[in-house]
């Protein structure tokens, strides 16, 4: 399963292209409707021929709803940006390119639209924007679409690409399934219900899964993608899990449901980081995940290593890219290296370079470690 993300500033015409796309409106709220923008995330199943479809989640792009940005681009394989041709780069796209970046997504395919409302010279101004854009953050080479949604022009040839980078692309899995919860809710007469899209592994209605922080066993009544009954869920997917033990108040969103035994959870975590501005040590921050977002402290330990201090317990796998944010706007982020205070900071550096030095770093700190603890420590399955 193949899972597209939009992004792009607001009212540039995001929900519309998905809408072209396939045939699905994505804003479902009331006061999306009122208003005329995504506030929440959108889902929609795209259908690329008899055999072949993708999972599309539809951004908000206004500044106050960077959150749910964040959530929908955590767990996807390609992006399309979207900029309108009457408005150009705008401040929302900056921030999404620095996001999508700081999450390693690099294949974009960027979409100039509302062509109809804009002049040959501005779009070819536009278009050398968006090169440079390319260059700077090391993109995948895509052409530049020109889209009117009105007029249905381009979308053929979006669908085309689309489908191109889906049959080329190769996904291997080397972790457990599992899913960052970004809705819970209650339907009359089934029960409780929580979404996400899928990552890592399948999931079947057999397999063993747990609801974190807070280790809980998860008992399944159904599940679902899509509003079709699956017995096996593939990564990608956006996955319902009707849950038969478990009350709407009992999960909340960021939290993690996934297989047993290989997800960790702290309040405290190292983490290979990227920073886009100066920030001061022990400063306070907003700490993004998945779905889930909390407040922290940054400790630097040097230009590439940090300490986060989280104000509640945190679940993730190791590897787990993050966002950080504070008053000013994203000012960083990177991947979760590990998650316990350690004497060995200075040290800690080398593990992030790969598996085998990880393993040496371990076993300076504990001698011994068990394969139990070695799938969580290197966030891999047992097999690998």
């Amino acid at each position: 399963m193949f899972c597209i993300c939009t992004a792009g500033h607001v009212n540039h015409g995001k929900t519309s292209l998905v809408k072209s796309l396939t045939g699905l409106d994505t804003d479902r709220l009331v006061e999306e409707k009122k208003r005329g923008l995504s506030i929440e995330l959108g889902y929609a199943k795209y259908q690329i021929d008899k055999n072949l479809y993708a999972s599309i989640i539809d951004t908000p792009g206004h500044e106050n709803f960077i959150r749910n940005m964040i959530s929908g681009a955590h767990a996807v394989d390609q992006v399309i940006l979207v900029v309108a041709a009457n408005e150009g780069i705008m401040p929302q796209t900056i921030e999404h390119l620095d996001i999508i970046k700081l999450l390693s997504i690099n294949n974009v395919i960027f979409v100039i639209s509302k062509i109809d409302l804009s002049t040959s010279e501005e779009i070819s101004k536009i278009k050398k924007d968006i090169n440079k854009i390319i260059s700077k953050y090391s993109f995948k080479e895509n052409e530049i679409l020109e889209i009117s949604n009105i007029q249905n022009t381009g979308v053929d040839k979006l669908k085309k690409i689309i489908k191109e980078n889906i049959t080329s692309s190769e996904k291997k899995s080397i972790q457990g399934g599992r899913f960052s919860v970004d809705r819970v809710f209650s339907l009359k007469g089934i029960g409780t219900i929580a979404t996400g899209t899928l990552i890592g592994n399948t999931i079947s209605n057999k397999s063993s899964l747990e609801i974190l922080p807070n280790s809980r066993e998860l008992k399944v009544k159904k599940l679902q993608a899509f509003n079709e009954d699956l017995e096996i869920i593939s990564p990608g997917s956006r996955v319902s899990i009707n849950i038969q033990n478990f009350g709407t108040n009992e999960i909340k969103k960021g939290d993690i449901i996934g297989e047993k035994n290989h997800i960790l959870e702290s309040n405290l975590v190292y983490v290979k980081v990227d920073l886009l501005k100066k920030i001061k040590n022990y400063s306070e921050i907003i700490f993004h995940t998945g779905s889930s977002k909390t407040i922290g402290k940054i400790k630097l330990i040097n230009k590439k290593i940090a300490l986060i201090y989280l104000n509640k317990t945190l679940a993730f796998i190791i590897g787990d890219k993050f966002i950080i944010r504070n008053n000013s706007g994203t000012v960083g982020g990177g991947e979760i290296i590990f998650h316990k205070k350690i004497s060995l900071e200075k040290e800690i550096e080398s593990a992030v370079i790969n598996d085998y030095k990880k393993i040496d770093f371990f076993l300076g700190m504990y001698k011994t470690i068990s394969i139990k603890s070695l799938v969580k420590y290197l966030g891999k399955k047992k097999e690998e």
